[in-house]
């Protein structure tokens, strides 16, 4: 794969030059690679942080099921799994899936 050609802002470039004169890394794309990572790291925990704020909001609505004993956690989960199947096999059937 060719080289990636990029252009840092002189404070970013600054900042990639003391983490290597450091010894942090041993060159640019070590130290960028981890900084992609970093990045994808960033972008799943905030979605992580919107998915449990979206549960919080759920419960605070009332949108919960109240389970007494492991009957109707069987249950309960019974039906999850036949949904859960239910939307597999529509979504390799091609039809569309409701959330």
């Amino acid at each position: 794969m060719p080289p990636t050609l990029i252009d840092l802002e002189p404070t970013d470039q600054a900042a990639l030059d003391d983490l290597l004169a450091c010894g942090h890394y041993r060159n640019e794309s070590e130290a960028i690679g981890h900084a992609l990572r970093l990045a994808q790291q960033q972008a799943h925990l905030q979605w992580e942080r919107a998915e449990v704020q979206r549960g919080w909001d759920a419960l605070d609505a009332g949108d919960y099921v109240e389970i007494s004993n492991d009957e109707e956690l069987s249950a309960f989960m019974a039906g999850c799994s036949a949904r859960a199947s239910a939307r597999v096999a529509a979504r390799r059937a091609g039809q569309a899936v409701a959330s």
